[in-house]
């Protein structure tokens, strides 16, 4: 892989409306997706999408998260995969339509977690895809898990993980919010421009009344720290905003957060 290798996390909230089940955001996908194209040809790109308002709320009526603990749940099992698969569909077609060399990788064929988060990740046929020039996409989803049966893979968890394996040059975490909130010396709740790892403890964490089973930003905040101190820079920014990923991935000014040391 000669070309620098970008792994972008497509939030929940940033790709499908929250709030309304099994509803997309169809303008910011098609916008991404042309932000994407202009891209192509520079970077060596990995997408990871979220679940929103097709995976979170079928997951939280069957409580899969917690394993299963009956018989019950097995439905629930399948349907959070058929609706995850249907998302996934969407976001592949969008892709095709601008002629993206896209190659979707089912998460729950080289991934299994266990009580701990990502116990094994199988990344050789995503290096593989990578070398072809294809670019690799994925999600978020439920995937067998070593002492639970089954749980919810966040997508969070897999973009970190992918970028280190794959040794990324960044990772951006794509949002609905201008980046991380801080409280300044004001007392005024703003967007932070960088943000140091030991400067979490400064984050103001909204709680969010829509539904979320994979920890919002504290959970992304948890898990970028492992990038960050993997030598990743990573990059949290709202890209529901048209332009904003370009400057991301062009290192220009933008509304997002770089995470430091």
């Amino acid at each position: 892989m000669n070309k620098k290798v970008v792994v972008i996390k497509l939030g929940g909230s940033v790709i499908t409306k929250k709030d309304k089940p099994f509803s997309i955001r169809k303008e910011v996908i098609e916008s991404l997706v042309k932000e994407l194209k202009t891209f192509k040809n520079k970077l060596s790109l990995v997408i990871v999408h979220g679940g929103g308002s097709f995976g979170h709320p079928i997951a939280k009526k069957y409580k899969i998260n917690e394993g299963i603990k009956d018989t019950g749940q097995l439905i629930g099992v399948a349907e959070v995969r058929y609706w995850m698969t249907k998302l996934n569909t969407i976001i592949l077609e969008e892709m095709l339509k601008e002629k993206l060399p896209v190659f979707p990788f089912h998460p729950s064929s080289f991934v299994m977690t266990s009580s701990h988060g990502i116990f094994l990740l199988f990344s050789d046929p995503i290096k593989a895809a990578l070398e072809r020039g294809l670019i690799p996409l994925t999600f978020g989803d439920v995937v067998l898990d070593k002492n639970k049966g089954v749980s919810i893979l966040s997508g969070d968890d897999l973009a970190c993980k992918l970028s280190i394996e794959l040794k990324a040059k960044m990772l951006v975490y794509g949002v609905d919010v201008d980046g991380v909130y801080i409280f300044n010396t004001s007392g005024e709740d703003v967007p932070a421009k960088t943000l140091s790892l030991s400067e979490i403890n400064k984050v103001h964490f909204v709680k969010n009344k829509r539904m979320d089973v994979t920890g919002g930003m504290r959970h992304k905040l948890e898990v970028a720290s492992e990038a960050v101190k993997g030598g990743i820079k990573v990059i949290i920014g709202n890209l529901t905003v048209p332009g904003n990923l370009s400057n991301i991935l062009s290192g220009d000014e933008g509304k997002y957060t770089v995470l430091l040391p």
